[in-house]
């Protein structure tokens, strides 16, 4: 018995000198377990709170209209009445289907091409002319305003100052000023612009039945537009001095008429004088 006490005295010095030892952090451990639990207590409460709330919300409707939460209706719409009961004898009967008429589907008519297609210009353009119901042309107005200063001549050879040299002359030229006007000699459509290497730049008309008027020495030839439409006195070009074969007479218009392009007297068109 002796022997016990002595070692239960060092058991408990041991003892002592652990918890001196470990206290702090037997402590510590304590703590750490102690903010655990009252942060997971916290949490529990406030979920238990939430939950609690949203039965709550959904209950007491649930609880005072039971009709409305199983059917989705107010308990007033589901108490019959005369309008439901017609509705419902209505449903109740068939409808004939009455089948609706199809459709006619009409094709969409295409539009018709003018007669009067236009150029790059934007100016009528006109077809040549077959010539059988047009009446051929017997008369036009002088192209210009002046006088004829050299005349037309098949057989006689006449002298050209430019050439130095005697020649046939089938066309007429009409003295005016530089830059005078041009007009057309009858109704027609431009049939080609040149710039000839002899009469320099040019314009050809035709008037159908095989009847053409060639108009040279112009100035510029912009004026008008190859398969343009043109009425008689509409200004086709002005007179300029591009004929290089003619460059030493003075201002003038070569003016020629063709018939099936074979050259005609041109006095037999034009205003007598």
């Amino acid at each position: 018995m002796k022997k016990l006490f002595p070692e239960k005295k060092l058991t408990r010095k041991k003892i002592l000198n652990f918890l001196d030892k470990r206290l702090f952090y037997v402590v510590l451990t304590l703590c750490i377990c102690i903010v655990g639990a009252t942060i997971y207590l916290t949490m529990g409460k406030d979920q238990l709170g939430n939950s609690n709330n949203s039965v709550q919300g959904v209950i007491p409707d649930e609880i005072n209209n039971p009709a409305s939460s199983i059917l989705g209706k107010s308990p007033e719409k589901l108490v019959p009445n005369k309008s439901d009961e017609d509705n419902k004898s209505q449903a109740a009967t068939p409808t004939k289907i009455v089948p609706s008429a199809t459709p006619k589907v009409t094709p969409a008519v295409s539009a018709k091409p003018t007669n009067k297609p236009t150029n790059k210009s934007g100016k009528s353009v006109a077809k040549p002319a077959s010539g059988k119901n047009i009446a051929e042309i017997t008369d036009m107005i002088m192209p210009v305003f002046g006088q004829i200063c050299v005349g037309y001549s098949s057989d006689k050879p006449v002298y050209s100052k430019t050439l130095e040299q005697w020649q046939t002359h089938k066309y007429v030229e009409i003295a005016c000023e530089k830059g005078s006007a041009v007009k057309a000699t009858a109704d027609g459509y431009v049939c080609e612009i040149k710039d000839d290497p002899k009469y320099g730049i040019t314009v050809v008309l035709d008037h159908s039945n095989g009847l053409k008027t060639v108009y040279a020495n112009l100035a510029s030839s912009n004026m008008v537009a190859t398969n343009q439409k043109v009425s008689i006195g509409d200004i086709i070009g002005c007179v300029g001095n591009t004929a290089v074969f003619e460059s030493a007479e003075q201002p003038h218009l070569h003016f020629e008429v063709l018939k099936n392009d074979k050259p005609v007297n041109p006095s037999s068109y034009l205003p007598k004088e």
